[in-house]
């Protein structure tokens, strides 16, 4: 075992040395190795990471435990399954089986050094023996310990969880699945009706009366005429008369154009979304000036920290994205400022293999701690985060920040 390796068994040795059951809690267990594992041991650290939270594999040893040899053995073999269905690198699948058995003792347990699958199938006729193979015939070695089945997202269609959450979109395994009312247009319904007008799940959808006009041909029918003159009456005089007013207004130097058009957007929105706008995130704002294009995203003291969504730029695509966004601050926001200032341009280098971030600092990139002091952080991981979800519509790191955050970096107007 690499020393690397050595060292992160050790650390997770500890951790369940304390209380076992934490292999069965993957948020509580990747917290607590957070706060252990030393930051020249991250990119070592990510495969496990990230096999114990997309993969559940903890809980999937921690099901043979105190179990059998040969429980044991298909517990191990299992998770490496997992694994590779995902893509993962055989050699980095079989880092983290390692680093598990290590970490649970199970070499103490049975007295023999635990096998590497990959070295084995190596060393017997590498050139007819595939790890696929391999793996599948393990899989009926014992019945005792099943690798844990996969579901498929509701939401958006991904098949590849195993926990209890999406690990594309984050969508809970037994969350209800709300509906949209095709009467009034009201979201998140879960139940059989409507909450906001009663309409029932899957009935008839009411049809608005018609009207025929006289001599008119069965089964063509066209809208009230009376009703259609009126309303192209009132339409008109309302257009008009705004038109007027705001002739007059940019005419005498009372109105700013500017400002009439963004008001005038933020009355053409539903009320809920204009309640949205004018929300806050404890004592700050939750948009600048109640402009969806400046969402907040955090603060520190009396200042708060803004995106401007607008200058979220995809410079480089594929695996590795690199993306270009601004952010700026509002001095005293939590209580009524509206001077921006220090707007600045800042670069990020999204590893999505090792799910590890990187912002460029003057021509170098340099790695980025999520989980690192907040002078290091602070409006960073954030800006980051959110720029990833804009330009993508999805997260990098899943299970950061709340709902509330994401709804504000993809409300549109």
């Amino acid at each position: 075992m690499a020393e690397g390796n050595k060292t992160l068994a050790q650390l997770l040795r500890k951790v369940i040395t304390e209380d076992r059951s934490l292999l069965g809690r993957r948020d509580d267990l990747i917290e607590k190795l957070n706060a252990l594992v030393p930051g020249e041991q991250q990119r070592d650290y990510q495969p496990l990471k990230r096999a114990i939270m997309d993969f559940n594999v903890a809980e999937t040893m921690l099901l043979a435990d105190g179990g059998s040899d040969e429980d044991k053995e298909a517990a191990k073999k299992a998770v490496l399954q997992i694994q590779l269905e995902a893509s993962v690198q055989a050699k980095r699948a079989q880092s983290v089986v390692d680093i598990l058995v290590e970490a649970m003792g199970w070499h103490e347990d049975t007295g023999a050094e635990a096998s590497s699958f990959v070295e084995e199938i190596t060393d017997a006729n590498a050139d007819e023996v595939s790890i696929f193979s391999e793996v599948e015939a393990f899989n009926v070695a014992s019945e005792a310990v099943e690798p844990p089945k996969s579901w498929v997202c509701p939401n958006c269609g991904n098949s590849r969880n195993f926990g209890k959450f999406c690990v594309q979109c984050g969508y809970g395994k037994n969350q209800p699945i709300t509906w949209n009312c095709p009467v009034c247009g009201h979201g998140g319904n879960a139940g059989s009706f409507c909450t906001n007008c009663g309409y029932a799940k899957g009935a008839p959808v009411p049809v608005q009366p018609t009207y025929q006009m006289p001599g008119q041909p069965a089964g063509i029918t066209t809208s009230s005429p009376k009703k259609k003159t009126d309303y192209v009456y009132i339409v008109s005089v309302v257009s008009l008369l705004l038109l007027l007013c705001l002739v007059i207004g940019i005419k005498f130097g009372h109105i700013d154009t500017g400002k009439f058009w963004n008001s005038t957007k933020v009355q053409q929105v539903d009320k809920e979304t204009e309640a949205f706008l004018a929300s806050k995130v404890g004592d700050y704002p939750a948009f600048f000036k109640n402009n969806s294009n400046f969402p907040f995203l955090e603060c520190h003291m009396d200042t708060g920290i803004f995106l401007d969504k607008s200058t979220v730029k995809i410079v480089q695509d594929g695996n590795t994205p690199i993306i270009e966004v601004e952010s700026f601050i509002v001095g005293n926001a939590n209580h009524g400022g509206t001077k921006e200032s220090n707007r600045h341009k800042t670069k990020f280098k999204y590893d999505r293999d090792n799910i590890m971030l990187f912002r460029e600092d003057k021509g170098n990139w340099k790695y980025v701690n999520r989980d690192g002091p907040m002078s290091e952080t602070r409006g960073v991981v954030s800006l980051a985060q959110a720029a990833y979800y804009i330009a993508y519509g999805k997260k990098f790191f899943y299970d950061y920040n709340s709902e509330g955050f994401y709804k504000r970096m993809g409300l549109k107007i």
